[in-house]
């Protein structure tokens, strides 16, 4: 009979060479620490090496497993990514755009726990049965002063499969309207062919949110739109033009465009425009040029030809990063 426990799955995936005793004995406030921020209000935290191995094993076999709705929610998941989330939104007329207030530190202990309860069963790597049985042990693991804390590499699975009873009903009232739901993170994205009532949805979204007796979610006035296509439609990073085509927003091309012209002419001015190192402002061209990579192929072909071929490709390769 294979032999799935915790403990046995844990000793092949390290290959015994770190100690699953740590399950037990780790006291998740001696392992992890605040990082000081000075120009913002946001709790970020760091780990212990010891404690990163146990969120890892967890994030591996117990939290990828959970349920998730696949077909609405494109953050934390392999192999899908922003532009997978905004896709459906393009040939709407009416966008609504809105998110959770301070989202992870909103998911508390107890939510995490009724979630684990409610679905462990869908685990089949591991022993589900013995994932109820230590429960108690995981929550604690992977929460700090009783909420879900930023900084812990187990937060993102965890809010994926804490938010997935709120996915489904999202995304059945929205079937009812006749409208479009995606979910990245903390973003909800509602979009219709036929005109909104921004109020409307808005009330109804905090009415879901504070449905639930474990997990207490409230939207954020602040970030809550109604876009529509007498302005620029943007969503995530990315505008939506007229005809439904996704591309970087306008500051995003004015950004790139500079940089990748300093890059070329003055590397002094470079640093100067964009505050870091050297090899901090490349690799930050770089990623940009990936994201633009995955939403805008014409719009990095007009690059390749205005700043030059081999540039962009080592760029996006990440070949010798232009020493």
């Amino acid at each position: 009979m294979k032999d799935n426990s915790l403990e046995s799955v844990f000793n092949a995936y390290f290959n015994n060479k770190k100690n699953f005793s740590d399950f037990y004995t780790l006291r998740t406030e001696d392992e992890a620490s605040l990082i000081p921020l000075s120009k913002s209000k946001l709790e970020l935290y760091k780990c212990s090496d010891k404690l990163k191995v146990i969120h890892t094993f967890l994030s591996l076999f117990v939290f990828n497993e959970m349920p998730v709705r696949k077909d609405i929610v494109f953050s934390y998941r392999k192999d899908v990514n922003i532009t997978d989330a905004v896709r459906p939104h393009c040939n709407s007329e009416f966008i609504f755009k809105t998110d959770i207030s301070k989202f992870f530190n909103s998911i508390r202990a107890k939510g995490v726990y009724h979630s684990l309860s409610k679905y462990c069963e869908h685990i089949r790597t591991v022993d589900s049965g013995e994932v109820r049985e230590n429960i108690e042990r995981i929550v604690y693991l992977c929460t700090i002063d009783n909420h879900l804390p930023v900084g812990f590499s187990c937060s993102p699975s965890i809010s994926n499969f804490c938010f997935y009873d709120y996915d489904n009903i999202i995304d059945a009232y929205c079937k009812e309207n006749d409208y479009i739901y995606s979910r990245y993170a903390d973003d909800l994205i509602i979009s219709s062919r036929n005109e909104m009532n921004k109020d409307k949805i808005t009330d109804d979204l905090t009415a879901i949110l504070s449905s639930d007796a474990f997990l207490k979610l409230s939207i954020n006035h602040k970030k809550t739109k109604l876009i529509t296509k007498k302005f620029e439609r943007q969503i995530l990073g990315i505008s939506i033009l007229n005809d439904g085509k996704m591309t970087v927003s306008k500051a995003t091309k004015t950004d790139i465009e500079v940089k990748l012209h300093l890059l070329k002419t003055n590397r002094e001015k470079l640093v100067n425009y964009t505050g870091m190192e050297e090899m901090a402002s490349i690799l930050s061209i770089a990623g940009v040029l990936s994201q633009i990579h995955n939403i805008d192929s014409d719009y990095l072909f007009h690059l390749r030809k205005k700043y030059g071929n081999a540039i962009i490709s080592k760029l996006l390769k990440g070949k010798e990063l232009l020493k």
